[in-house]
């Protein structure tokens, strides 16, 4: 029995569809808490980046990593010029205690002059700082939610309403 080929039913003159562009995902930048830095390889994960955000005291990392420092930074801006005698409740020292602690962990130099408590560098590589990061970031991040608990906003706005009634 002879084998006949399958007939195709796109005509032979008909022209071949153009190749499909794959959208790269639109990034909003401005919504990162880290500015954009000019960068080759991420300070994180070691991969090639065309381009990245300077993460303090970390170094430049890509825009998948960039994502997981997110915590980082509310950390240090919590913590940016927070006063001790801000610190009024045993439960408010506690928090702000564990999440210095915790930076201390990572591998960042945590100063409290008895004037403001301030990040003033690292005491590990910053490659390493990262790698231990991705190993406690969950544990940061609930302290994190305790401490603005008791320091947030809302929770200022509620003291201060005690205080006046």
């Amino acid at each position: 029995m002879p084998h006949h080929a399958a007939k195709s039913k796109i005509p032979a003159d008909a022209q071949q569809p153009a190749q499909l562009e794959v959208p790269t995902p639109h990034v909003n930048h401005s919504s990162s808490p880290f500015r954009p830095v000019s960068a080759s390889v991420c300070a994180c994960c070691g991969r090639r980046i065309d381009g990245g955000f300077d993460v303090p005291f970390v170094g430049a990392v890509g825009p998948r990593c960039r994502l997981k420092f997110g915590p980082l930074a509310q950390v240090l801006a919590f913590l940016s010029g927070v006063t001790p005698d801000a610190l009024v409740g045993a439960d408010e020292r506690r928090a702000t205690g564990r999440l210095i602690v915790h930076l201390r962990q990572l591998g960042f130099a945590v100063v409290n002059d008895g004037q403001a408590i301030r990040v003033t560098g690292l005491t590990r590589r910053p490659r390493e700082v990262a790698v231990s990061y991705g190993r406690r970031r969950a544990e940061l991040v609930q302290d994190l939610q305790v401490a603005s608990g008791f320091m947030g906003e809302d929770a200022r706005a509620a003291r201060l309403a005690g205080v006046a009634a």
